[in-house]
């Protein structure tokens, strides 16, 4: 072999063994850039070293998959060839031209693999270079031309890779042609890998703004990521136009996808309200015109509320709006009106602070109800935080319903005045949802101010010919449907007795005769089912008429109405008992359930009219039996028909003995069907039931032998109707299964618990069926040990289900 071969292969053994090297940990790349760059300097030229290099280089080429050890290799040589040896200068920028050239080789081939690394390493050498090396023009507009060649390659990873390599360019003046080409391809692009290196390489213009946006809908959830990524780097606030603004955020914080909607959150938080608007969220609301986009100033303050970032002062609060003279400054002759000043508040503070009152009351709702479903030490910390949160809602909210009436008076008055402040009297009309109107004289003032909405002219303007028009849409009130619901709503709440007369009436002189009141309540609604409900609470026995029409309200009406007439008539049935409800419809006192025989849906709910002989405890249990109920209106705190019959069963249950019409053997039908109801998915968003039935639960078991023996007998019925695949129990798929073992096995394990549950000290006598009380070893008449209201006899009951099952 000749010499100059030999120092050939000498050469490329050395090289081959350096990136093997390097091949194997990125820790030793340092030391081996340093090898390489002296065996460099020892060649006689830089052609030669080169020549090499790449000769070396070929097993890279040939090597598809993207393995680590590969991926090493290609970040070491583009950190060599982009790297400028201080030393020897001239040297590196040489080797750096050669090496291009033949990777421009590589990237024009037919084999995807050699275009592939081609590409791969053009792209991080660009992204590497440092701003001073010297590259020859010819060479930099060829090495641009070819990859705008491969930005529409075949491949989609050539394709990303070419788009990377372009990226350091599309910002430059000069080449235009870049940005122009990126804007072209994108809308046309299948690959969400391409799109979203083509919008984390767009630079920030008024050309790419609108078309990033547009990324925020796109339909790869990396590419909507990568769009709000670049906004938030790239965009500042201030360079927005409104518009932008909140069609970013409402698209963001609604995302599907979490990973998104976290992106958009970041933005939001990180970028906008920490830099732009040094934390202030009034401040954010404001680049965001929510008198315009009232819904996306919704959505920003409940994610802020939600992410614990809005932190309220104790100086912050809606009585710093409501400024109250001294007693100095008031003279003798100024009423009390003049001795309260209102400082009005602009659009973005009103919405501001009905959304923190309004997440306040929330959370204290629902720590109230965590601590209700609660027991022990984790109940005291609910109850604790939402009293905390209670407290916290007292003091931003006006001190007395005059304030706040003065208030929105002070602000509807202000746009008379020339000052716009419709939006915000509309916010503190929402606002008044969160008071408390339960006193008497408090209602009166505020049904005053109600009745002074409602009568309220609309406004209008005279034009230039002298005729009046009409300021908004001439139909709703106030001439803004808006305006029209909020006053709605406030009226709702200030009127939330309907049957206020009623209800508050224990000894009433009536005005007019009874039957007349009666027949003026027989109207549709709910507000007159629960005025007859009410009316029924009051009269000495109930009569035919009035029960009539809450039976035929209870099936046939919608289920709003349904759920007030149900209600109406377990409390009517509780409070006259359930026998005097049938008897006032000659009805007679046995139940049809009897001893024997408890068939699983006593009557057919459909085929009744509610006026058939059919006795009231079967008709409400018959309630169970449908599917059919929808939920109630929203914000109704009956909530469903469901959560009536489970609380009003309930009620009867714990209170048995008042109700003997009502037989034993009824008891643990009803307990089967309030255990099958608490953890079914129907009750999850049923709140009001879910606490109810957790105090019922809690309680029920310790009152009294008798209820354990019930629950003993529940048991079985309990799990035959939650149990998959038995009793005509439905199964599905593999997931759905899964989830019933479970929820069947949690039940089981509560029943338990239950059972093992002490006795309370009051509740050592049981009971037997005729009411009399004996000691707890004396059941039905004749001696039993009490084993059968414990564990061992729900053992012996397990035992005989397993047995006849197997039979």
């Amino acid at each position: 072999m000749k010499e100059p071969e030999m120092a050939a292969t000498q050469l490329s053994c050395k090289i081959a063994k350096i990136l093997d090297e390097a091949k194997a940990s990125i820790a030793t790349h340092q030391r081996k850039l340093k090898e390489l760059s002296a065996v460099r300097s020892k060649c006689s030229s830089v052609h030669q070293f080169s020549v090499a290099f790449t000769k070396s280089l070929t097993p890279l080429f040939q090597a598809l998959k993207r393995t680590a050890a590969m991926e090493r290799v290609v970040r070491f040589v583009s950190a060599f060839s982009s790297a400028r040896d201080p030393n020897d200068a001239s040297a590196s920028d040489e080797f750096l031209e050669e090496f291009l050239k033949f990777l421009l080789v590589g990237a024009t081939a037919a084999d995807k693999t050699v275009r592939f690394r081609a590409c791969q390493i053009i792209s991080e050498i660009i992204l590497r270079l440092p701003d001073d090396s010297e590259v020859s023009d010819e060479l930099w507009d060829e090495v641009i031309e070819l990859m705008k060649f491969r930005v529409v390659d075949k491949v989609p990873l050539i394709r990303t890779l070419a788009v990377r390599a372009l990226s350091r360019f599309a910002n430059d003046s000069e080449n235009t042609d870049i940005l122009d080409l990126f804007l072209e391809v994108l809308p046309l692009e299948q690959n969400s890998e391409v799109c979203k290196t083509i919008v984390l390489s767009l630079p920030p213009s008024n050309r790419t703004s609108q078309v990033i946006i547009d990324c925020t809908i796109d339909v790869s959830e990396s590419v909507r990521k990568a769009a709000y990524c670049v906004i938030a780097n790239k965009f500042p606030l201030q360079s927005l136009s409104i518009k932008h603004r909140t069609t970013i955020l409402q698209r963001g914080l609604a995302d599907r996808s979490l990973a998104v909607s976290k992106e958009c959150l970041k933005l939001m938080i990180d970028q906008w309200l920490a830099n732009c608007c040094n934390g202030d969220p009034v401040k954010l609301l404001k680049y965001l015109d929510v008198e315009t986009y009232e819904s996306v100033g919704k959505s920003v303050m409940e994610s802020l509320l939600k992410a614990g970032l809005v932190k309220l002062h104790k100086v912050e609060s809606i009585q710093r709006y409501i400024l109250r003279a001294s007693a100095n400054e008031i003279n003798e002759g100024d009423s009390a009106d003049h001795s309260v000043s209102i400082k009005l508040m602009e659009p973005e503070v009103s919405l501001y602070w009905r959304m923190v009152c309004k997440h306040l009351q929330m959370e204290a709702q629902g720590k109230g109800s965590d601590a209700a479903a609660t027991m022990g030490t984790e109940a005291a910390l609910y109850a604790a935080e939402a009293s905390d949160n209670n407290d916290l809602l007292d003091r931003i909210l006006p001190e007395t319903v005059s304030d706040y009436i003065d208030l929105v008076k002070a602000h509807i008055d202000a746009g008379g005045s020339g000052v716009n402040c419709h939006f915000a009297s509309r916010q503190l009309l929402l606002l008044g949802e969160m008071l408390d109107f339960s006193d008497a004289t408090i209602r009166k003032i505020a049904g005053c101010f109600v009745q002074d909405l409602l009568h309220r002219p609309l406004e209008h303007e005279v034009d230039d010919e002298g005729n009046k028009v009409v300021i908004g849409d001439g139909i709703n009130l106030g001439g803004d449907r808006d305006w029209a619901i909020a006053v709605a709503r406030l009226a709702k709440k200030v009127h939330s007795a309907a049957g206020l007369l009623l209800e508050n009436s224990k000894s009433f002189h009536w005005a007019v005769e009874p039957t007349e009141l009666l027949q003026s309540l027989l109207l549709p609604g709910r507000v007159s089912v629960r005025c007859l409900g009410l009316f029924g609470l009051l009269e000495n026995k109930p009569s035919e008429e009035l029960i009539k029409q809450l039976r035929i309200s209870y099936v046939k009406g919608p289920s709003p109405i349904s759920t007030v007439a149900c209600k109406a008539l377990f409390d009517i049935g509780m409070c006259h008992g359930p026998q005097e409800v049938d008897r006032a419809l000659g009805l007679e006192f046995s139940s049809q359930l009897e001893e024997d025989t408890l068939p699983s849906s006593p009557v057919n709910f459909f085929d009744t009219d509610g006026d058939l002989d059919i006795k009231l405890v079967d008709l409400l249990y018959a309630g169970f039996a449908t599917k059919n109920w929808g939920r109630a209106l929203e914000n109704d705190d009956s909530e469903s028909v469901q959560a009536v019959l489970g609380e009003g069963f309930a009620k009867i249950l714990l209170l048995s003995e008042k109700y003997p019409s009502i037989p034993t053997s009824f008891h643990p039908l009803l307990l089967s069907k309030l255990i099958s109801l608490y953890f079914s998915n129907e009750s999850k968003d049923l709140l009001r039931l879910k606490q109810c039935l957790s105090v019922f639960f809690e309680h029920y078991a310790s009152l009294s032998e008798n209820h354990k023996k019930c629950l003993s007998k529940a048991f079985i019925p309990v799990m035959r109707s939650m149990w998959p695949g038995i009793y005509d129990n439905s199964g599905g798929s593999t997931y759905m299964i899964s989830s019933m073992h479970k929820r069947a096995i949690q039940a089981s394990r509560f029943m338990l618990q239950m059972m093992q549950t002490p006795l309370y000290s009051k509740g050592t006598e049981a009971e037997d069926d005729n009411g009399c009380k004996r000691s707890p070893d004396i059941i039905d008449g004749w001696a039993q040990p009490s084993v059968e209201y414990g564990e061992e006899g729900l053992a012996i009951r397990i035992a005989t289900e397993v047995i006849l099952c197997n039979c």
